[in-house]
């Protein structure tokens, strides 16, 4: 079994779920029972299925998809918020990246017009939105929080673990529900059931946030693994050509040829072949390895340049959007000066209008008394007199 036939399989609607994750089992245990060996290949090998069958066992839960028929949804949904929990106490602890492609995609998802019917009262902060607001909120609500701020606070990196990111964006909807409680019972559309089905909503998604987070620190760590296990295994072969290039040196002298017989110096010439070919695979294996070592060294330094170029850069456009966001502001402040100085004046008008100046009656502007002002024509441009 493999995935491209699973695929086929799939999209023939020739599968059944508990047929589905049987046969996606299946792929990845076939790989474990088959590379059972000791060498680094087969340990490799039989690790990342391992990683691979946790990903499609989790992936599966996620979906609610069940071994077999005789499993209950209620069984599979305690299974299912079992591995979220687990997966929420150790991706709590997980740095936050810098491009933090997971966080970023649940504000677009909150921000998405799916959710603008229960969503819109926690995008802006509640003064923005709620210009009579009670002075009581900040004395029930001593941490107020929104989407807006929860982005502009991921932007300027100030989120170091996933657990204070996810802890900001429950608070803005529990905070709802803490100074609306008195809402709860009523019926229709509140602030309080918007936050309590915007919460579900965001357990949901951290679901997914978690299940991505925890796969990719997983299949880093087995990479490393994988990357120690090839400076140990070169070492190693470092040692060996080492040992052998000893060896030759250790070797006596080059006897006389000329005082053995012909089974002797073919026995002699054979030897010495063997040695010389010995000596070039260990110098061939020996460039081999320091050429490849040295393409190793050479990507790993290009991708740290490029991860510090690309730091540098979000940090340059940080600041660039921080400055943009103060002109902003500023642009905002200086125009409501000007429309407050605006109603100011208006209010100042005493509505008496001046009269319009007089114009002249005794000169005509009109159009057809220039047209029948007298065309003055330079000498220059008379023509010249005819004498008869």
């Amino acid at each position: 079994m493999d995935l491209r036939t699973l695929r086929e399989q799939l999209h023939a609607h020739m599968l059944t779920p508990a047929e589905f994750i049987r046969k996606g089992r299946l792929i990845f245990q076939n790989a474990v029972k088959f590379n059972c060996a000791d060498d680094p290949a087969s340990i490799q090998v039989r690790e990342m299925s391992e990683h691979l069958m946790w990903y499609f066992d989790s992936l599966c839960a996620e979906l609610q998809l069940f071994p077999t028929p005789e499993v209950s949804t209620e069984q599979g949904r305690t299974k299912r918020e079992q591995l979220r929990r687990e997966r929420t106490e150790f991706v709590a602890t997980v740095p936050v990246e810098l491009k933090a492609k997971e966080c970023q995609k649940l504000l677009r998802v909150l921000n998405s017009q799916k959710h603008d019917k229960n969503c819109w009262p926690f995008r802006k902060p509640v003064r923005m939105l709620f210009p009579g607001l009670s002075p009581d909120y900040f004395d029930i609500i001593t941490t107020p929080m929104d989407l807006s701020t929860i982005a502009e606070k991921l932007n300027e990196f100030e989120y170091k673990v996933h657990g204070e990111f996810i802890q900001d964006v429950r608070l803005t909807f529990e905070n709802a529900m803490i100074y609306n409680r008195a809402d709860k019972e009523r019926e229709g559309w509140s602030v309080y059931s918007a936050a309590v089905l915007m919460l579900a909503v965001v357990d949901d998604l951290w679901g997914d946030v978690t299940l991505e987070v925890m796969e990719k620190f997983r299949r880093r760590e087995l990479l490393r693994k994988e990357r120690m296990s090839e400076a140990k295994r070169k070492r190693a072969d470092g040692s060996e050509v080492g040992a052998t290039r000893v060896k030759l040196q250790l070797m006596p002298s080059r006897p006389n040829m000329e005082r053995m017989n012909k089974s002797e110096r073919k026995a002699e010439e054979k030897r010495r072949k063997r040695a010389r070919r010995e000596e070039e695979i260990a110098r061939s294996e020996k460039r081999r390895r320091t050429a490849v070592a040295a393409t190793d060294d050479a990507l790993r330094e290009a991708e740290l340049r490029s991860r510090r170029k690309l730091q540098k850069q979000e940090m340059a456009e940080a600041v660039h959007l921080r400055e943009q966001r103060e002109l902003r502001a500023a642009k905002e402040e200086a125009e409501r000066v000007r429309r407050a100085q605006m109603k100011l004046n208006a209010a100042a008008w005493t509505g008496v209008l001046l009269p319009a100046a007089a114009t002249t009656a005794g000169k005509a502007t009109s159009f057809w008394s220039k047209k029948r002002a007298k065309l003055h024509i330079p000498a220059t441009f008379q023509p010249p007199a005819i004498n008869a």
